[in-house]
């Protein structure tokens, strides 16, 4: 069983903070649930008058059993991924789950999440999984990013970032079901990744603000080329999507820009605009020497 906590004064200014996303929570899950109804109503009322209309079964069956097909098949495979996961406790990686404690505390959660160290490059770990478990995943190569390069601050940001989905509810079963409803969605599901990952730094940010910026450009660069990235640079024009393409673009996938991802925060007044970091510039001697 896992620690419990109390709320916390900084908990309760949370939750008030972020009323406008619980809002579009709520908002989602009921148009997900009225769109699944329908659908289940047109396709019984279909079947009365035809019973043996292929296309109204099919759609009975997809909207009836395909959302609870994919949270199984999905849970199955974070079973057996988490095989493959190294656990953070206090005997194994103590200063990653001293982080969990006190962000989980900060965040007002009943109980201690279990934390994970995650190494495959199928997960992205600076972006939640949509619907899973509650847990909080950091990313190996993102920690040692953190270690390398003298930011404590940005795994600070990442591990509050962490616990701030299961703040906002994204680990329920609830949500894991409205998820599932979308996942194969165009558009639909683009906007529950969208909502996810802005409410999750929406609450990360009042409890790491200085870490923000660093955590965001480490995931976008990498802990290699972190050094050299310029965050005003970055930050103000990576986000900004033009045309018709960029459009098509940035609703038609599930990965949510690192540069929108902080502008939103920006304009939420939770961190100040990107100061002009000059990068260090890497010039290989080949270049130097003509070749």
């Amino acid at each position: 069983m896992g620690m419990f906590f109390l709320p916390t004064n900084e908990s309760v200014v949370m939750d008030l903070s972020d009323r406008s996303y619980r809002r579009q929570a709520r908002a989602l899950g009921i148009f997900v649930t009225i769109g699944a109804i329908f659908g289940l109503i047109l396709g019984v009322v279909v079947l009365l008058f035809n019973p043996m209309d292929n296309e109204a079964l099919g759609l009975v069956g997809v909207v009836f059993f395909g959302p609870v097909i994919m949270w199984g098949v999905r849970g199955f495979k974070r079973a057996k991924a988490r095989r493959a996961y190294a656990r953070i406790d206090a005997a194994q990686f103590p200063e990653l789950h001293a982080l969990v404690q006190k962000f989980s505390d900060r965040a007002g959660l009943r109980e201690l999440p279990p934390a994970y160290l995650v190494s495959d490059e199928a997960i992205n770990p600076c972006a939640a999984d949509m619907g899973a478990r509650p847990s909080a995943r950091i990313g190996s190569d993102f920690f040692a990013g953190c270690r390398e390069n003298d930011a404590p601050e940005a795994l600070e940001f990442m591990v509050a970032h962490q616990i701030a989905h299961l703040k906002a509810g994204h680990g329920s079963h609830w949500w894991s079901m409205v998820v599932a409803s979308v996942r194969l969605m165009p558009v639909l599901n683009a906007v529950v990744a969208r909502y996810m990952e802005f409410h999750a730094d929406h609450l990360a940010a009042q409890m790491v603000p200085e870490g923000a910026a660093k955590a965001i450009g480490l995931c976008q660069v990498g802990k290699d080329n972190f050094p050299y990235l310029n965050q005003q640079v970055q930050f103000s024009s990576a986000g900004k999507t033009r045309g018709l393409w960029g459009t098509l673009a940035k609703w038609s996938g599930l990965d949510v820009s690192p540069s929108e991802r902080y502008a939103r925060l920006v304009d939420a007044n939770l961190v100040p605009q990107p100061e002009d970091s000059t990068a260090t510039s890497f010039v290989s001697p080949r270049w130097n020497n003509g070749e």
